[in-house]
């Protein structure tokens, strides 16, 4: 019926200060990521989803996020996402904490990030 439905698990976990956003227009997603970065706030998970024929994301940003450093990408094409992907993990040791992928053009896009 073009609402939106949630499922959610929940986990006990201490994570500081923390924002989270059940839906972020796509257009608004880097505005929103740069703010919490700014805060000191990190990646803690991430999903994308269309609605309405529009793509939107949903993300959480921690102040702990069980990692001492982070990186987070979007709008990747597939091309993009592997050498990322190679370099984060293969690399330099961190961990894929999330990956999400959308239609956008007929072409797959995709967004990520990575905990160490």
């Amino acid at each position: 019926g073009g609402k939106l439905q949630y499922t959610a698990l929940y986990t006990k976990q201490a994570i500081g200060v923390f924002e989270a956003k059940s839906v972020i227009p796509a257009a608004d997603y880097q505005a929103k990521f740069d703010q919490n970065k700014a805060a000191g706030r990190h990646l803690y998970y991430l999903n994308s989803f269309v609605h309405a024929g529009k793509l939107h994301f949903s993300a959480i940003w921690a102040q702990k996020p069980g990692g001492n450093a982070s990186i987070g990408r979007h709008g990747m094409t597939a091309s993009e996402f592997l050498p990322i992907w190679e370099d984060n993990v293969i690399s330099n040791d961190f961990a894929t904490r999330a990956l999400t992928a959308w239609e956008e053009g007929g072409k797959a896009k995709y967004a990520a990030f990575w905990l160490k």
